[in-house]
C-alpha cells in the first residue's frame, strides 16, 4: 500500500514517520525498514533515528539515498555496473566532443572556448539523462521550435554535442543518472526489498527515473510511505496553476497515486496537522482512505515546529501566498542590510557572540544559512577563524587532495614508476610520512645535487 503523508512545513511529517518506523522495528525485529532520503540528509536522518530510538539504534532500520540503495541491491545480486562517469570526466568528454564537432556547430561555434560554456552544456546533458530525454525527444523539440530560428539553432547544436557524448561513452561509462535505470530493472529480483517497509522523506519532488524505481518498489514492498510538503487546504487548487506555490507537490501526489493504481496498490492519505480533510476527499477521490493520526490532531493552526515562535509560524503561513495576513508579533525575525558579504559575516559574528555570552548558547546550537555558498564560504571561514569561532562549512569536497589520499597515491605511484624521485618526495611531503618539513627539504636538496634516480639509489646507504 502507498501511504502519502501530507502537511505544511513543520507539522511533524518526518517525526510521525520516524516514530512509526522505530515503534514497528522494535515490535518485530525480523521485518526490514528502509528510510530513503536525499543524499545530503542521510547523516541527519541517522542521527535523528538514533536519538528517537529507546535503545539508540536498530539492526533492521537502514537510512539510504537512492544511489546507495541501488548499490546495496547490486551487491546483493552480484551485479557489476559499468564505471560511473564523475563530474570531471563529464567535463572533459563534453569539451572533446564539442571541439571534435566544432565544424558542425552553428550558433555555438564561437562559444566553445568561452568560460562557463562547457559547464552549462554538461548540466544540460545531465538533465537530459535525469529526465530520460533522448535524441528522439530532442528531435521532437526541434520540430516544435519551427518558426523560432534562434531556439531551433541552439537545439540543433545541443543535439550534435549530445549525440557525440552518448556515442563516446557507449559501452564504456554510464552517467550517474543512468544508475537508477539499472536499479529499476533489478528491483524485482532483490530479496532485500521484498516485503520491507520503505519511507521516502525530505524530497521536494521525484525525477522520472526515481518514479520508475518507486513504481517497481511499490510492487515488491509491503508498505511505501512518502512525505510531501503541501498545505492541505491548497491541494484542491495547487494543480490549476503551474506557478502556484504547491504545484510541484500537487503534481507529485497525482503521479504517485497513478503509480499505485498501475501496480494495483491502494493509496492512503495521512494529514500531519489534521487540516484539509474536505479538500482531499474532493480532489483526490472518495475511494482514497483518509487517516488523521491521533498524535497529530490539534486545534491550533500553528505548526508543531513553530509553536514557540508565532512570528516564524506566520512567515511560513503567509510567505509567497496571494492573501497575506499581518502578524502582530515579529519577535525572532530581523532584516539587516549590509554593504558587502564581509560586513554581513561580521554582523553575524557579533550576533553569535551575543547569543553565546548573554543567552547561554553553544556554538554547536547555531547555524548560518546562505543561498550562495560559493560567495560566502571563503569569507565566512576567514572571518570566523579570525574571531576565534570554530566553523564547519557544509560544502561538497572532493576526496582527491586530502592528506590520506595523497599518501596512498604517492606510495602507489612510487611503486608503479620504479621509485622515481618525484614520487618518493611526494610521499615524504605528505602529512603522514613522519618527516618534518626541514628533513623533507634537506632530502629534496640532496636528491637534486646527487641526481638521485630510480630504485637502486634508494636502496644504497647514503653518506
Amino acid at each position: 500500500m502507498l501511504h502519502l503523508v501530507l502537511g505544511a512545513s513543520g507539522t511533524g511529517k518526518s517525526h510521525m514517520l520516524f516514530s512509526r518506523v522505530i515503534e514497528e522495528a522494535g515490535r518485530d525485529r525480523k521485518r526490514s525498514f528502509l528510510i530513503v532520503v536525499p543524499e545530503q540528509f542521510t547523516l541527519h536522518a541517522q542521527k535523528e533515528i538514533i536519538e528517537k530510538s529507546p535503545v539508540h539504534g536498530f539492526m533492521n532500520i537502514d537510512i539510504v539515498s537512492f544511489p546507495r540503495l541501488a548499490h546495496r541491491v547490486f551487491e546483493e545480486l552480484g551485479v557489476n555496473p559499468p564505471v560511473i562517469l564523475e563530474d570531471t570526466g563529464k567535463t572533459m568528454i563534453v569539451k572533446k566532443v564539442a571541439l571534435d564537432n566544432a565544424d558542425k556547430l552553428g550558433i555555438f561555434a564561437g562559444k566553445v572556448h568561452r568560460q562557463g560554456f562547457i559547464e552549462q552544456m554538461k548540466s544540460v546533458i545531465a538533465e537530459f539523462y535525469q529526465y530520460s530525454i533522448g535524441p528522439e525527444e530532442l528531435a521532437g523539440m526541434m520540430e516544435k521550435a519551427e518558426g523560432r530560428s534562434q531556439l531551433k539553432a541552439k537545439l540543433k547544436d545541443i543535439d550534435v554535442i549530445y549525440r557525440g557524448f552518448r556515442s563516446f561513452i557507449k559501452d564504456r561509462f554510464i552517467m550517474n543518472e543512468e544508475l537508477l535505470e539499472i536499479f529499476a530493472e533489478k528491483i524485482g529480483e532483490s530479496r532485500l526489498l521484498k516485503d520491507c517497509d520503505i519511507v521516502f522523506d525530505g524530497f521536494t519532488g521525484f525525477t522520472v527515473m526515481q518514479l520508475r524505481c518507486m513504481e517497481q518498489l511499490l510492487a515488491v514492498a509491503a508498505d511505501v510511505y512518502v512525505s510531501i510538503t503541501i498545505d492541505p487546504e491548497a491541494v484542491q487548487t495547487a494543480g490549476t496553476n503551474e506557478d502556484s506555490l504547491f504545484a510541484l507537490s500537487r503534481m507529485t501526489i497525482e503521479k504517485l497515486t497513478k503509480l499505485a493504481e498501475s501496480t494495483g496498490q491502494k493509496t492512503e492519505i495521512q494529514i500531519a496537522g489534521g487540516n484539509g480533510q474536505k479538500q482531499l476527499t474532493e480532489s483526490i477521490g472518495k475511494n482514497t482512505e483518509i487517516q488523521l493520526p491521533e498524535v497529530m490532531k490539534h486545534k491550533s493552526d500553528i505548526p508543531f515546529r513553530f509553536r514557540s515562535n508565532p512570528a516564524i509560524a506566520a512567515l511560513e503561513h503567509n510567505l509567497f501566498r496571494r492573501s497575506v495576513a499581518k502578524s502582530a508579533d515579529c519577535t525572532g525575525i530581523s532584516l539587516v542590510s549590509c554593504e558587502s558579504p564581509t560586513e554581513e559575516i561580521k554582523y553575524t559574528i557579533g550576533c553569535i557572540r551575543r547569543l553565546t555570552a548573554l543567552e547561554h548558547y553553544r556554538y554547536g546550537d547555531i547555524a548560518v544559512i546562505t543561498g550562495d555558498l560559493e560567495t560566502y564560504e571563503s569569507i565566512a571561514v576567514r572571518e570566523f577563524t579570525r574571531a576565534g569561532i570554530p566553523v564547519f562549512a557544509d560544502s561538497k569536497r572532493s576526496i582527491i587532495g586530502t592528506e590520506p589520499v595523497e599518501l596512498l597515491r604517492s606510495v602507489i605511484t612510487a611503486a608503479l614508476k620504479g621509485y622515481d624521485t618525484a614520487s618518493v618526495l611526494r610521499f615524504a611531503k605528505s602529512a603522514f610520512s613522519g618527516f618534518t618539513a626541514r628533513e623533507t627539504a634537506q632530502l629534496e636538496n640532496y636528491c637534486i645535487s646527487k641526481a638521485v634516480r630510480g630504485e637502486n639509489y634508494w636502496k644504497k646507504e647514503w653518506t
